[in-house]
């Protein structure tokens, strides 16, 4: 009877070390698999709302966000249909309206790539928003055929604060000081960034094709009049204008990391076809993050 008892113990003692080692291996296989999917770059999809400074987000992907109407009821979504609310995703609630008839931009999807066309003549948003602004990436195409060679064509910003603006009376210059001493590096398709300038060459827009431009400004750039597409106030409407198509515009109000520039880089070449451009060190060189 004796013997038998032990045997009883020693075979319940065998059992509940199967079950304690079991339940370990099993937390520690499973608390790795979370750890490793935290850390897997594949296993989450980069958004831009990820870092929390995003003050502005345009999207013309979006068909969400794109309407007819400045009331934004009516949504804009056929070829050449006027945009006159561009809904903001950051949300800050950053909108770009217009609800002048006829100044508003219209619908392009003629390139394969949804975007916000603008005439070159008189089409711009412009809304009183207050935000601090440091960092800029957007998704721009310069066209030959809409761009008046005269102007300094603003794709955004305010002119009394700072701003990104291809100079079309320079092909290929920069302009990130409006009126005021504003400065910035920038760089285009996620090549490094520039030394800090006013408005350079250093690299070059050029006509006809989209392609990405990011800014980091050195100070903040206060925004109290968020314009797309002309240097209005300072100047009339029609003086000088922005001629070709926006598709994707990030404002953040912080400075970012080098790992934080590229990451958003490679998101925004990911999604508009542009990983070619970006050059061959890039991260995000032939995967998305």
């Amino acid at each position: 009877m004796k013997i038998v008892k032990q045997l009883k113990y020693i075979l319940m003692s065998n059992i509940l070390f199967l079950i304690i080692a079991c339940d370990r291996n099993l937390t520690t296989s499973l608390s790795h698999s979370v750890i490793d999917g935290e850390e897997s770059p594949s296993s989450q999809v980069f958004s831009p709302l990820d870092y929390d400074s995003l003050e502005v987000w345009l999207d013309a992907n979006d068909s969400t966000t794109l309407f007819q109407s400045s009331s934004c009821l009516t949504p804009a979504l056929n070829q050449g249909d006027d945009v006159q609310c561009w809904l903001d995703k950051s949300g800050q609630g950053n909108h770009a309206t217009m609800s002048v008839a006829l100044q508003n931009p219209t619908l392009n999807l003629l390139d394969n790539i949804g975007s916000v066309e603008f005439d070159g003549i008189d089409d711009h948003f412009d809304n009183a928003h207050s935000f601090n602004s440091r960092t800029v990436f957007i998704i721009y195409k310069m066209d030959s055929g809409l761009q008046q060679a005269t102007d300094l064509a603003q794709l955004w910003g305010q002119y009394s604060a700072g701003h990104l603006a291809p100079d079309a009376r320079s092909v290929g210059f920069w302009s990130f000081d409006g009126n005021v001493s504003q400065q910035a590096i920038y760089s285009m398709s996620g090549n490094t960034y520039s030394p800090t300038t006013t408005g350079s060459s250093f690299y070059s827009w050029v006509y006809d094709q989209f392609d990405l431009v990011a800014a980091e400004f050195t100070n903040d750039v206060a925004i109290t009049r968020q314009v797309i597409g002309s240097l209005t106030p300072t100047f009339s409407v029609g003086v000088h204008q922005f001629g070709g198509q926006i598709s994707e515009i990030l404002v953040y109000s912080d400075t970012l990391t080098t790992l934080e520039h590229q990451k958003i880089e490679g998101y925004l070449a990911c999604k508009w076809g542009l990983q070619t451009n970006l050059p061959s060190l890039h991260p995000y060189k032939v995967i998305c993050p």
